[in-house]
């Protein structure tokens, strides 16, 4: 029940800041690929055995007024391969974040993001098994110009805690991703 709550609260708070968004302000589109590093309980041979991943990562920032301050929200998708096992491991996001924007003179501009995320995560062995939860992550990243096309760099420590079949396990990655911003 606790965790349809939050659910319901991360949601709530989402929406009403789309909502009082004004309509004037930057929307900023993206997608981006990249790599996907195993950490803790996923990367633990007598766990997972992840090895490095792949990623993929799509959506919006969410620009509030003329300060630093903006929301983005993303969707990703992260796979995984396990060790000599053959197994694949997947996990699907959802995240919303508050982006803060460095002031910057120069064509890179530095920004830290951190908040909150719904994860599904699954594995191969039997197809069916998947298990969701509620993350949090934080990082940051650069956005460029690469001639006329807007794109960026961005690194998160995902913190991804998950109960599976009555045990504990923190199923932690850090994906580093590299995309294009429209």
């Amino acid at each position: 029940m606790t965790k349809g709550l939050l659910k319901g609260l991360v949601l709530a708070g989402l929406g009403f800041v789309l909502v009082s968004t004004p309509a004037a302000a930057q929307i900023k589109w993206h997608l981006g690929l990249g790599v996907n590093l195993p950490q803790s309980d996923l990367s633990d041979a007598a766990i997972a055995d992840a090895g490095t991943g792949f990623g993929a990562h799509g959506g919006a920032t969410f620009g509030l007024g003329e300060g630093p301050l903006g929301i983005k929200a993303d969707a990703s998708y992260e796979s995984w391969g396990a060790g000599d096992t053959g197994e694949n491991w997947t996990m699907i996001g959802a995240s919303a974040d508050l982006v803060y924007n460095f002031k910057s003179e120069g064509k890179i501009k530095p920004y830290l993001l951190a908040g909150g995320q719904w994860l599904q995560f699954g594995s191969s062995a039997d197809g069916t098994d998947t298990e969701s939860g509620i993350g949090f992550n934080a990082g940051g990243g650069l956005n460029f110009m690469l001639g006329s096309i807007g794109a960026f760099v961005e690194a998160r420590y995902v913190m991804a805690p998950f109960d599976i079949a009555g045990q504990s396990f923190d199923l932690n990655n850090i994906p580093i991703v590299v995309g294009l911003r429209f």
